[in-house]
């Protein structure tokens, strides 16, 4: 499974590194797993990801894609751009990695923890306006709840 720019293949994690460190932050460590089932998928989470976001989303067996604001507001030289309101660069590469989720028909994961809103407001957004068909936050369980309290869906075993 390849995530973009979380490859160490493709050289995405040095990049994130390099970059982070150019501001002064450090890169986190990444953990691989082989002990738990494996959903493949795509995160668009830089230029290079935009630029490949239909192609990448396409690629058979991958059943979920999503973006990343932390690293692409990093990209765009704006480490703090990573928690919405978002600028409208940032809502154009969402809105390009959903458009490339939905060419491609896959699940659309998507993440809102704007600390105005209330847990069932944000899954609200998240459905209704973002188009999200996966959901993650902050709020753990409770956003799980709201979300399938939205979608009529029910915890699955």
């Amino acid at each position: 499974m390849i995530l973009a720019g979380k490859s160490p293949i493709e050289g995405g994690q040095m990049r994130i590194e390099k970059k982070m460190a150019e501001i002064g932050l450090e890169a986190p460590a990444i953990e691989v797993r082989t002990d738990v089932p494996l959903i493949p998928g795509v995160k668009g989470e830089d230029r290079f990801g935009l630029e490949h976001a239909d192609g990448a989303m396409a690629v058979p067996g991958v059943t979920v894609g999503e973006w990343g604001p932390g690293d692409m507001g990093l990209f765009y030289g704006h480490p703090e751009w990573k928690d919405p309101p978002y600028e409208p660069e940032m809502e154009e590469a969402w809105r390009t990695v959903k458009a490339a989720c939905d060419k491609a028909g896959i699940r659309w994961l998507c993440m809102w923890d704007d600390p105005a809103m209330g847990v069932q407001a944000k899954a609200e957004f998240l459905i209704n306006d973002m188009g999200a068909t996966l959901l993650c936050s902050n709020n753990g369980e409770d956003m799980a709840k709201a979300g399938r309290r939205l979608t009529g869906r029910e915890m699955l075993a």
